[in-house]
């Protein structure tokens, strides 16, 4: 989907928000993974810190996608009430920003460069995904 397509505001289909749902869950799996090889320690402050910045636990956040991607997949866009989508919006946002403040603070690390490169790497395309469902949410409600 290009920039003419959006500004022309053509619609968008149950596939492609379930789509962009799905590689959100992705998103949410990963970091999951990720944060569960953590040091004790470090895991809880993770956990905290996501829950702090995002509003709800990660648990919540995987629901509210699950619920959004089943509804999406028995039906239509429309079949989604209006308050799910703000909120998933909302929180994806929410999200995004957690992973920029995660991703500066990552570079605090003494993890060398390379490591950074690689942190750079994953936290760029994880926000591509967040970025890209938050462009259809706000396309769906507006």
């Amino acid at each position: 989907m290009g920039l003419f397509d959006v500004l022309k505001g053509k619609p968008v289909t149950a596939t492609e928000l379930r789509g962009h749902v799905l590689k959100a869950i992705d998103v949410m799996g990963e970091m999951h993974i990720i944060m569960q090889a953590m040091p004790a320690q470090l895991r809880e402050a993770a956990f905290l810190s996501y829950v702090q910045r995002v509003g709800e636990p990660m648990e919540g956040t995987m629901a509210r996608l699950v619920r959004v991607e089943r509804t999406l997949l028995q039906g239509e866009v429309s079949d989604v009430s209006r308050y799910e989508l703000n909120e998933l919006r909302d929180v994806m946002q929410r999200l995004k920003v957690h992973l920029l403040r995660s991703y500066s603070d990552s570079r605090l690390l003494p993890q060398g460069a390379e490591g950074r490169r690689k942190v750079r790497q994953v936290a760029k395309g994880r926000n591509d995904v967040l970025c890209a469902l938050i462009g259809a949410l706000d396309r769906v409600i507006d």
